[in-house]
């Protein structure tokens, strides 16, 4: 199994975690992660795997802001999730 994680930088701490079973992956875990953390007003950071409608939607329901690292191969995924969003970045 895997782990996913809400690691706070500034504060050195880690606020939840969710273990990932081994036939599926974090994008389903971030959302559930998510709802059991309060989120409200910070910025969330994820890396280019996260890059997924559902996420960038669960964080802006959670009135966050988002920053998430991309690899060119997902460039244009987070094209469309970002014009599918009216969410400005």
């Amino acid at each position: 199994y895997h782990v996913v994680s809400a690691f706070v930088a500034d504060n050195q701490i880690t606020l939840g975690e969710i273990t990932v079973e081994e036939k599926t992956n974090e994008i389903t875990a971030v959302p559930q992660l998510l709802d059991l953390i309060d989120v409200e007003g910070a910025i969330v950071t994820a890396n280019a795997m996260s890059c997924q409608k559902t996420i960038v939607e669960k964080i802006i329901e959670c009135k966050a802001e988002y920053k998430i690292g991309l690899l060119m191969c997902y460039l244009f995924v987070a094209y469309l999730t970002l014009l599918s969003t009216s969410q400005t970045v």
